[in-house]
């Protein structure tokens, strides 16, 4: 009766064992500390479908996201200028100067660019798979 409340108690009452020859086993840890976890979380992880990365991939995947945040940031700073100069347009009945103009259309197009860079590293991260020998 006792050992019944002790396993309804459990979050993860089931336990799985199974064998590996010494190679199998050192991937396996090699594999379990490259990605910064314990056994039990590596393999979990594993089995719901997780892309088990390494340490450095997590870490170079919140520098790109300080980036992306720093694009987003300079992205609006230059909407809120198009606005700006919209509503001197719409209010005086001119236009920017085509320099002006030129200039806001080189930053957005270099933002762009950067931005296309930036998301096509994340896919290459994301999407690299293990291949099993």
């Amino acid at each position: 009766m006792e050992k019944s409340k002790w396993y309804k108690n459990r979050t993860r009452p089931r336990v799985v064992s199974f064998r590996m020859n010494d190679k199998e086993y050192g991937n396996l840890m090699e594999k379990v500390i490259d990605a910064g976890m314990n056994r039990q979380e590596f393999l979990i992880h594993m089995t719901q479908g997780f892309r088990i990365g390494s340490k450095e991939e997590a870490e170079e995947i919140i520098k790109l996201s300080a980036i992306a945040a720093d694009i987003d940031r300079q992205l609006k700073g230059m909407a809120t200028n198009l606005n700006q100069l919209a509503k001197v347009a719409n209010s005086i009945g001119q236009l920017p100067d085509r320099e002006r103009i030129k200039e806001m259309s080189e930053a957005v197009t270099a933002m762009r660019k950067e931005v296309n860079r930036l998301w096509e590293y994340l896919r290459q991260i994301t999407t690299a798979r293990h291949t099993v020998p």
